[in-house]
């Protein structure tokens, strides 16, 4: 009875690794797609006419910077 309950926990523990693997990389994907989104956004804007180049590089930068930390954190 002992080793049914050892074999079911190491099947529920590698079904858990497999679905945290899958979340993990749909979560990376997702963030490239919105970072890419919104730097396109930031590129074809009025705002951006405004601005000089090394300030549109530094605010990319920053929004960048912002939304790794926001993933590194919450996901």
């Amino acid at each position: 009875m002992a080793m049914v309950i050892v074999i079911l926990l190491n099947v529920l523990i590698a079904q858990l690794s497999y679905t945290y693997s899958e979340a993990k990389t749909n979560a990376k994907l997702q963030y490239a797609i919105d970072r890419m989104r919104i730097v396109t956004r930031l590129e074809h804007s009025r705002f951006a006419r405004f601005v000089s180049a090394p300030e549109l590089l530094s605010i990319l930068n920053w929004l960048s910077v912002a939304f790794f930390s926001f993933h590194i954190i919450f996901v």
